[in-house]
């Protein structure tokens, strides 16, 4: 059933295309074989799909061509309506689309053309997720970021001293380029 693709993140679409290519799936492939070719937690949604993909294109150069549009289609989605994009991150769960927080993270600062918000509770030594970002700013004056994070106030310290310090802190441990 095409529904069964279309829950696939990116990244397992064009998995599930490299495996199909190189011949490490097929219809009639065991769990075990989509699980080898890198489908773990979907082994069991793309072989329900390779049987009907079989009937309904009738060879593995259609299931293949089929995905080519899937993969199109969501590139010029995305370049039509880059509105704002809810991801969930974290391990992998059956039933649950989420991906790997510094792959969707690195791949969002990369692309980035107007404005970035950030929400956090803490970013300790993060200097290589914030690269990224940190070079588009370099390269783009006009680009807006704002980063809201849980700063813990101290006994005995002011708010603005705390701020000041977890300010001072993040540039030195947590953002790339520092001084």
């Amino acid at each position: 059933m095409l529904s069964d693709i279309l829950r696939l993140s990116d990244r397992n679409v064009d998995q599930l295309l490299d495996a199909l290519s190189q011949g490490m799936i097929y219809p009639g492939a065991s769990i075990q074989q989509i699980r080898k070719a890198g489908l773990t937690a979907h082994a069991q949604r793309i072989q329900a799909w390779m049987t009907e993909a079989m009937d309904q294109f009738g060879s593995i150069e259609g299931m293949k061509a089929a995905v080519r549009l899937l993969q199109e289609e969501r590139a010029r989605s995305a370049k039509a309506s880059p509105g704002p994009e809810l991801v969930l991150t974290g391990p992998e769960i059956e039933g649950v689309l989420n991906r790997d927080t510094r792959v969707v993270v690195r791949e969002m600062f990369e692309s980035t053309r107007r404005s970035v918000l950030i929400v956090g509770y803490a970013f300790h030594g993060s200097d290589d997720i914030f690269e990224p970002l940190a070079q588009r700013m370099a390269g783009n004056s006009k680009l807006g970021v704002c980063i809201i994070v849980n700063v813990h106030p101290k006994q005995r310290q002011s708010a603005g001293s705390t701020v000041q310090e977890f300010a001072g802190d993040f540039f030195r441990s947590s953002w790339p380029f520092s001084g």
